[in-house]
């Protein structure tokens, strides 16, 4: 009885990662794209990770394009000038899929920075 259960299981595991796997890519033909950024065929899932440089002058940008493993196939690199508090080291990191039609996603890194999101300074 053990074994047909752990065969059901192997078989329900394998049709779901081809589904996943499926639903990864584009119905179009179009390229994934995480965070707005063209990525490679095989890419399922993205990461994005912005910090504060060593002089904290500047924004570290990484936007990397993920495989099933998570596994990076591409990275981009971007800077912007950190307008926050010198004394303040920022770091965030985030997770999307590929080809999400949100606003954030879409952000150029060329745009002006708005210091604190466009809250005032309570200091």
């Amino acid at each position: 009885m053990k074994t047909v259960v752990v065969l059901y299981l192997t078989l329900f595991f394998i049709y779901c990662m081809c589904i996943s796997s499926s639903l990864a890519y584009p119905s179009n033909g179009e390229s994934p794209t995480c965070y707005g950024q063209v990525c490679p065929e095989g890419t399922t899932s993205c990461k994005k990770n912005i910090r504060s440089s060593l002089n904290r002058r500047n924004l570290e940008i990484r936007i990397n394009c993920l495989d099933d493993f998570d596994g990076s196939l591409k990275e981009y690199y971007f800077e912007e000038v950190n307008n926050m508090d010198p004394n303040v080291h920022y770091e965030s990191s985030s997770y999307s899929g590929t080809n999400e039609d949100s606003a954030k996603n879409k952000a150029s890194y060329n745009r002006p920075y708005v210091s604190y999101n466009g809250l005032e300074d309570l200091y």
